[in-house]
């Protein structure tokens, strides 16, 4: 009699959406009298089980197998279970990643002028550190962020959490969608769709300005090219340098404001400063200070 290796036991089927975590109980039986210690190895790193597993005299033993695919494909490993006791077995492992269901959304909202911090979360389920880029599909759209982000490794299968920070800051009135892509060759893809919503700009101040003086109000065009804007005061005891000013976009001024109170009127009165704009594509916009007009004595 002449002993041939056995072939393929069988075929292990593992079948998992996209980041979710399945796993698959192999069953170990002992038909012996004495323990039996079973070593396993699975040719792909992707594939975790116990190395050792002993099953007493007569007993049932179990090895479980847990997969989390982090890319869109089917792939096939090799699955080697070895005893001193009782040889050697070969099973074959389909891995074949189903359709997504995940859907990350992230939603921000803030006045024309100011910004709002947001962050994304994810998890990097590599054994090793890994550097993610990161784009933004419409290119940047009121969103922004880093072109990286280093992520920690993975312990186990649950993964490492790692985030990645992004900066919404309107350009415009109205809303704003984009979606977000953290990818790396070996980590996979993460999708994040963006959400944002401009408000009117908020209004600010008291300006304190001294009576014979001036003060000098910073403003920004957040628009991303340039606009005319038209600057106004009220009452009349406050007036400024430049009623337009045509500001490059994303550029700051400084307004100089004025409050010169008539001869006999009082030295200290309440106004405001008013910055509008018309943008072809936007809704019409102002930037309202408020102005405290106060006594130099």
């Amino acid at each position: 009699l002449e002993a041939e290796p056995a072939g393929v036991q069988s075929t292990i089927e593992m079948l998992a959406p996209l980041r979710q975590l399945t796993a698959h109980e192999l069953a170990l039986p002992n038909p012996l009298d004495v323990e039996a210690t079973f070593s396993i190895k699975v040719d792909s790193p992707e594939v975790a089980c116990p190395a050792v597993v002993t099953v007493p005299p007569k007993g049932h033993g179990v090895a479980k197998l847990e997969w989390r695919p982090l890319l869109p494909r089917e792939q096939t490993a090799r699955l080697t279970v070895s005893s001193p006791e009782l040889g050697e077995y070969l099973h074959d492992v389909r891995l074949a990643t189903l359709p997504s269901g995940e859907q990350n959304a992230l939603r921000s909202t803030a006045a024309l002028g100011e910004s709002q911090a947001l962050r994304f979360r994810f998890r990097n389920f590599l054994q090793k550190a890994e550097t993610y880029q990161v784009k933004l599909r419409s290119g940047g759209a009121g969103f922004s962020a880093a072109a990286t982000v280093s992520a920690p490794a993975a312990n186990d299968m649950r993964g490492a959490e790692a985030s990645v920070d992004l900066t919404f800051e309107p350009s415009r009135l109205g809303a704003f969608t984009d979606t977000l892509v953290v990818s790396s060759p070996d980590g996979g893809e993460h999708v994040c769709t963006l959400h944002g919503q401009s408000l009117p700009p908020k209004p600010q101040g008291p300006i304190a300005v001294a009576a014979g003086g001036s003060a000098q109000v910073p403003f920004k065009n957040v628009y991303d090219d340039s606009v005319d804007f038209a600057i106004a005061c009220e009452p009349a005891a406050f007036s400024v340098a430049k009623p337009r000013e045509t500001v490059p976009g994303k550029k700051s001024i400084s307004v100089a404001v004025a409050f010169k109170p008539e001869e006999g009127q009082p030295t200290s009165a309440k106004g405001k400063l008013t910055i509008s704009a018309t943008v072809p594509g936007s809704e019409p916009c102002q930037w309202l200070y408020y102005l405290s007009g106060e006594s130099s004595s």
